[in-house]
């Protein structure tokens, strides 16, 4: 199953600052250069819409993003409303390694952004359920003896550092 990841936030921003925080997160945790540019589709709903000065708020459309040139780096990105406020969700829509990194990054970005924390309600990188966006920076991010590593090689570093449970409380017959 494809990490999906959620910040709970309570004010807007632009969907714009989101993809600048991102790529922002992604040289940090790669320790890169140059960060692949952005590739940005609307769900098929909203196709006649544009992303073009979107917030982050219940009305966002939804996008997926993907990083150009990269197979499997989708991420989908929607917002909704809950009793607690607004939820920003990603999910990684190309079930690999880049976009795993991808949705972490974008949710990373997102909790800076927007003052809020992640949930991982699947332990998919830590074994808890929440933290904060510098907990996971600091998880996730490559030494710095790894700066100048391709992009592919550093994105396979960091999916490696996903969380495995030693046992997942099965019954072994």
């Amino acid at each position: 199953m494809p990490p999906g990841l959620t910040v709970p936030f309570r004010k807007t921003a632009p969907f714009e600052e989101l993809l600048e925080g991102t790529r922002h997160v992604l040289l940090c945790l790669l320790k890169a250069e140059i960060v692949p540019a952005f590739g940005l589709a609307l769900p098929p709903a909203n196709k006649h819409l544009s992303l073009e000065g979107q917030f982050l708020q219940p009305q966002f459309p939804g996008a997926y993003v993907t990083l150009h040139d990269l197979d499997g780096s989708m991420v989908d990105i929607h917002v909704f409303r809950a009793s607690s406020g607004m939820i920003l969700g990603c999910s990684s829509a190309g079930r690999s390694a880049v976009s795993d990194v991808l949705t972490a990054a974008t949710a990373i970005a997102a909790a800076q952004l927007l003052d809020g924390v992640i949930n991982d309600f699947g332990h998919y990188w830590l074994n808890k359920d929440e933290y904060s966006s510098e907990e996971l920076l600091a998880t996730l991010s490559l030494p710095e003896s790894n700066r100048g590593l391709d992009f592919q090689t550093a994105i396979g570093l960091i999916s490696k550092r996903q969380f495995q449970p030693s046992s997942y409380g099965f019954i072994s017959t």
